[in-house]
């Protein structure tokens, strides 16, 4: 039987343009804007629905229960050296961690491979994660999933290990299949997310929805206040009664990581507001950078407050 694991995951997502809907949806989609400036935002909220969005990046960390341990002390240490006192000013962005429905307003050596499926490829070059552990099922693991709108689902993936990362590029519809493959493998896997049980479960359903791609779990099952086998840190922080105001004020990402003295993942120069026009540019691996980043900030949040909250 394979280790339990914790499978942290986020997701970035990029707006289907525009000029693809038709002319009914186009009027429906701008309606009640007036300015240029209205009709612009009201554009670049549709990188937040799963109807007028796709998935750019599924961004996963797998790590065994066995591990918490070791990656615990692997924080403890760099908070100590002060690596993550970061504090520097950061603009309000457009994107679902920071997205508020109460206020709108608000290298060398790389590896290139090509397989028919992520996990197949990655059991079968275990020795590329860890050369002295026997089994890949000890070893913690960072993904990332992206879609490349040049490649279509019948072309071959393209696999890309750098470092300790293994980039996925393929179309959509593939992306989603092998999500889905991934949880399916990892089977009673503990999720972890920033804000995902009210953005990246509902989107990643929606669209394997519309693509014809069957979950392999409901990533939504449960209730608002008691849902299983999934870690939402936005919960944790605001004990399940997210406010405006007062102590259980929600707060976004980049102000939860700065808060806890972890470096925030929107300091590198780009936020979850630029991914459609990074996505329009073809820069698909810097977005996938930066959603594993986000995906890394989740992990170290958890680590840094697991002692300190009572999370499930």
């Amino acid at each position: 039987m394979s280790e339990k694991v914790y499978l942290v995951f986020d997701i970035e997502t990029a707006v289907i343009p525009y000029e693809s809907f038709s002319a009914s949806q186009q009027e429906y989609l701008v309606r009640g804007a007036v300015t240029e400036e209205e009709i612009e935002r009201k554009k670049a909220e549709m990188g937040l629905t799963p109807l007028t969005a796709q998935v750019a990046t599924i961004g996963m960390k797998i790590v065994p229960f066995s591990q918490l341990e070791k990656e615990e002390e692997k924080l403890y240490e760099l908070l100590n050296e002060e690596i993550y006192a970061v504090r520097d000013s950061k603009e309000e962005y457009i994107d679902a961690e920071n997205y508020d429905d109460t206020n709108p307003e608000k290298n060398e050596n790389n590896i290139s491979k090509t397989s028919d499926s992520l996990m197949d490829y990655s059991i079968s070059q275990d020795i590329l994660y860890d050369k002295n552990r026997e089994s890949i099922e000890s070893v913690t693991k960072n993904v990332a999933l992206m879609l490349n709108p040049d490649l279509t689902d019948d072309d071959e993936p393209i696999i890309t290990i750098q470092d300790d990362k293994t980039f996925y590029e393929t179309s959509e519809k593939r992306l989603l299949e092998t999500f889905w493959k991934t949880v399916d493998k990892y089977k009673g896997c503990v999720l972890m997310s920033f804000n995902g049980r009210n953005f990246d479960a509902p989107f990643l359903m929606i669209r394997s929805a519309l693509l014809k791609v069957k979950p392999t779990r409901n990533l939504m099952e449960g209730t608002k206040f008691n849902y299983p086998q999934h870690i939402d840190l936005i919960d944790e922080l605001t004990f399940y009664s997210p406010s405006g105001y007062g102590a259980t004020k929600r707060y976004n990402f980049d102000f939860y990581t700065r808060a806890f003295g972890l470096v925030s993942p929107k300091s590198e120069g780009i936020d979850g507001s630029l991914v459609s026009v990074f996505f329009r540019e073809g820069k698909y691996k810097t977005i996938a950078d930066y959603c594993l980043r986000d995906v890394d900030a989740t992990w170290k949040l958890f680590l840094r407050i697991k002692n300190y909250l009572t999370i499930k």
